[in-house]
């Protein structure tokens, strides 16, 4: 596994769209976690998130960015993980396919660490029982030495359903 420091510069992440074996590795709660970069829009910092009522409690809100209304996800609660201060997060925006449509949403991370260059051969998949919360969207495990990355599948992640009732709701002033 070749490893490359992570930007924060949209233009530079663009460029390397070209590679599907490319991952960007973030932490949640110190483990390692990856998603291919292809699926990943920007990098941004801290954001003011918009609360919608009467959610799920790993959807943390929405957020405003450029005019975009976008649905953010906590993957803290997500996993099941200690609740941590937004304000100590980061936000990957991803692209996912809601529909026939194209929508972005976000992922709340305690941090991004690099973007990751993992072989197929590098993986190992996971068997795990199908009542595992957890096992539609886990890819695999990339090792490397002695440590580990969880492989996610964004698409799977991130249900349809909760995307449009978050970008539905937003869409109604609340007081």
């Amino acid at each position: 596994m070749r490893r490359t420091h992570v930007t924060t510069e949209p233009s530079v992440l663009s460029e390397k769209r070209s590679a599907g074996n490319k991952y960007l590795i973030f932490r949640v709660d110190q483990v390692s976690y990856g998603i291919s970069i292809l699926k990943v829009k920007e990098i941004i910092g801290r954001q003011t998130i918009t609360q919608i009522p009467e959610t799920r409690d790993y959807i943390k809100g929405i957020i405003n960015l450029r005019g975009k209304v976008i649905p953010v996800y906590d993957l803290r609660a997500r996993m099941h993980k200690p609740e941590r201060s937004p304000a100590e997060s980061t936000i990957i925006v991803v692209e996912k396919m809601s529909e026939d449509n194209l929508v972005l949403a976000g992922l709340l991370v305690d941090a991004v660490s690099i973007v990751s260059h993992i072989n197929k051969e590098d993986i190992e998949h996971l068997d795990l029982p199908m009542e595992h919360q957890h096992s539609h969207y886990v890819v695999g495990i990339a090792k490397e030495e002695n440590h580990e990355t969880i492989l996610l599948d964004v698409e799977k992640m991130l249900s349809d359903e909760d995307t449009e009732a978050l970008i539905d709701a937003s869409s109604v002033d609340y007081l």
